[in-house]
């Protein structure tokens, strides 16, 4: 009505929740540092413009835009960048929309400020940006779980939590958010600044920062932070009175939450606490859920700074206290850091957190799938030996088996993954381990842990099971009999594409000594370290099981010696960049693997009702032979890597993969986007026939993994390239 803007900050609802534009707003600008990156490891902000504001209806008022500008040449922005100047013709948006205000900003503020966005914060707040939809959804729904109860707590005076059906603004956060009212709030206390400080300084596992849209559970107290600098009437007036708490709930699970305000609004009428506390909150519980794990497993804020995230530590060496600190530490007689291939302190905390959700006792991480494989097989095998797989497996794996393995001497006997008879009868005094995938790569077939694992036992043999497509989400198969795990980290724990890794997870609770004579590498004296017993020490009866309080119960030799031995010898460490990028991946995972089965269920619906399709491989589908199996290892969900074969064969496959619009041709799985294959072209193209065959990698299959995306667009874009076969032909 003045001929004036709306400038609206979105950065507390992001356009998920609410967009502006879509109710008169002109510009909004963003704090990206905040919901839209999620996990409080960059800073950022952003102007967006909606393009449709008449800047040359008042050249008085707006003379940066609409007047001559020197800087140019005298070029008016409005004339060249607003809605009816050439550039809105280029793009086609002529009389609707323009980009004067936004050309402006980069041409003259940024250009004279010189407050650009560092490329690495740009990508990591993109990354974030990718599960953006499933966070907020997390986000809202906890933050009304946890404002109910906060609601019900005799300590608490108010809570101003919008989502709350008697809260008087409720009405209208329905009317501009009607998919949520976020997670951000305040609470006030009955016993005013003491009680606030009590409850800020006495939460264990939520942090005290200042910040707030992060992945984990935040609080403050905007008396003593934010708006220390205000007068007491200025926090009165900004909703900051010293009673206040502000808070941000985050993606934990909502007991885990709830648990740690309780404890801390429960301990206000116990006495004094201190205004400094000895150690930095934000641990995670000891009997924290699978959800609050991935979060919290395994970190401890950094000591020094108070971090909330992992630092990335960029150094290939480390201090040592001494000679003979160093000694120690290279004799394995002490634990710490020695030098970059050997460990790291990111690495250490992503091992930390991966052991936590697998359940088990130690983690080492390497540089891949293919390096933990190499690594694991290597603390076993000597030339001669034999190991017995299943044949259902990854492209990658077969020939790392079937090429790498047989050069050093190492026997793989493939067995049908059905075939037990097979698999005991492949077993003699030179097998060294039984070896599967959870869920099978590209087939998507559940395996029999616990029936293969039996058949390990009985033979004194451990059993390796590959967890890289089922996840710790789906299946933990320690609980079924696993005695290590590896996992290709590049896929659905890292989740983004963004960064190669695996790791060896042990259970501990192996006895390799049974067997001195079949496992030699950790059971008899170790040359390398002047005779040392792997076992003896760093096994479940050891003294080093004692030192963690797990002696007659796991033990971690079997880490120790891959990191030892084998990560020293051949060096296939992991990058502490991707170790940051894996470990901000997981804090995704439960929401992500939630999101890739609900959408691989309709996907698999549609591609069975589709008359191209011979069929479909998705164990989801209760018509599958395999659905009993994966309901019983993975009741959660089947995961949403399958594949699916077409009636025209080879050339109709390729017609479908080289269509697709929207959905990507990668050698990848596990990625936030949905990605198709052609394995006998690529990841099994070094196989013979019957090989893929075997291996469910036909010439007519295609192998699909599943993505984020909306459903209806994942299903419109393979309905369009399915389509496209039957046009070819006419």
């Amino acid at each position: 009505a003045k001929g004036l803007p709306l400038i609206v900050d979105n950065t507390s609802a992001t356009p998920y929740l609410c967009r502006p534009f879509e109710h008169g707003a002109d510009i909004v600008v963003h704090s990206l540092t905040k919901f839209m990156n999620g996990h409080g490891n960059a800073l950022g902000g952003a102007i967006v413009e909606k393009g449709d504001f008449n800047w040359g209806a008042s050249p008085g008022k707006f003379p940066i835009l609409a007047q001559p500008c020197d800087s140019y040449h005298g070029m008016v922005f409005y004339d060249v960048f607003g809605k009816d100047g050439p550039v809105a013709e280029m793009f086609g948006t002529k009389g609707k929309t323009g980009m004067a205000f936004a050309i402006a900003a980069r041409a003259l503020g940024l250009r004279d400020v010189g407050c650009s966005l560092a490329p690495t914060a740009s990508f990591l707040i993109s990354t974030g940006i990718d599960t953006l939809p499933l966070r907020v959804d997390r986000h809202c729904s906890n933050a009304v779980a946890v404002a109910t109860f906060l609601k019900s707590h005799p300590q608490v005076s108010t809570v101003s939590y919008a989502g709350l059906p008697d809260h008087p603004n409720n009405a209208l956060i329905k009317q501009y958010c009607p998919t949520g009212a976020g997670s951000l709030y305040t609470f006030s206390l009955k016993g005013g600044f003491e009680a606030a400080k009590k409850v800020v300084n006495g939460v264990k596992m939520i942090s005290l920062v200042a910040n707030l849209g992060d992945s984990r559970t935040l609080v403050a107290h905007p008396a003593s932070m934010m708006h220390r600098q205000l007068s007491e009437e200025q926090q009165k007036a900004a909703g900051a009175s010293p009673d206040v708490i502000r808070i941000t709930v985050g993606l934990e699970d909502p007991a885990d939450i709830i648990a740690d305000l309780k404890q801390a609004l429960d301990g206000i009428d116990g006495g004094e606490v201190p205004d400094v506390l000895t150690e930095f909150g934000g641990r995670c519980p000891a009997d924290a859920q699978f959800d609050t794990k991935c979060l919290l497993g395994g970190q401890q804020p950094d000591a020094s700074s108070g971090a909330r995230v992992p630092p990335v530590c960029f150094s290939t060496g480390f201090n040592f206290k001494g000679t003979s600190d160093a000694a120690d530490k290279f004799n394995l007689a002490a634990f710490g850091p020695i030098y970059a291939r050997l460990g790291n302190p990111t690495n250490d905390a992503l091992e930390a957190k991966i052991a936590a959700l697998e359940g088990g006792m130690a983690c080492l991480t390497v540089a891949s799938g293919h390096a933990a494989q190499h690594l694991a097989f290597s603390n076993l095998m000597r030339r001669g030996d034999n190991f017995v797989t299943t044949n259902k497996l990854y492209g990658g794996s077969v020939t790392q088996f079937g090429r790498l393995f047989k050069q050093y001497g190492w026997e793989a006997r493939f067995c049908a993954v059905d075939d037990y008879a097979a698999m005991e009868a492949a077993i003699d005094d030179k097998t060294k381990a039984v070896y599967c995938e959870s869920i099978s790569n590209p087939e998507g077939i559940m395996m029999d842990i616990k029936k293969i694992a039996d058949i390990a036992h009985a033979k004194g043999l451990p059993l390796i099971v590959d967890n890289t497509s089922a996840t710790p989400y789906l299946c933990r198969p320690f609980e079924h009999g696993a005695d290590i795990i590896v996992h290709s980290l590049t896929k659905f724990m890292n989740g983004h594409g963004n960064s190669l890794g695996g790791a060896i997870v042990e259970k501990g609770d192996f006895n390799w000594g049974a067997s001195p004579e079949k496992f030699p590498i950790l059971a008899q004296p170790c040359a390398s370290y002047h005779g040392m017993v792997f076992y003896d020490v760093f096994g479940k009866d050891g003294p080093v099981a004692e030192m963690f309080g797990t002696k007659g119960k796991t033990g971690m030799s079997f880490a120790i010696a891959a990191r030892a031995l084998g990560l020293r010898d051949a060096g296939p460490c992991m990058a502490p960049m991707n170790a940051f990028l894996i470990n901000t991946g997981i804090e995704t995972l439960p929401l992500r693997i939630q999101k890739h089965c609900s959408n691989a269920v309709a996907v698999a619906e549609f591609l069975t009702g589709h008359e191209q399709v011979q069929a479909c491989s998705y164990t989801g589908l209760k018509s599958n032979p395999n659905n009993a199996m994966i309901n019983q290892y993975c009741p959660k969900g089947a995961g949403s890597l399958f594949t699916f074969s077409l009636k025209g064969g080879f050339e109709a496959a390729k017609q479908v993969v080289n269509n697709v619009k929207m959905i990507s041709l990668v050698a990848n799985l596990g990625d936030c986007r949905t990605l198709v294959a052609h394995p006998a072209s690529m990841m099994h193209r070094q196989l013979n026939e019957e090989q893929q065959k075997a291996a469910g990698a036909s010439p007519d299959v295609i192998r699909i993994t599943v993505g984020l995306e909306d459903p209806k667009d994942i299903i419109a874009d393979l309905k369009q390239a399915l389509d496209s076969i039957v046009s070819a032909k006419m």
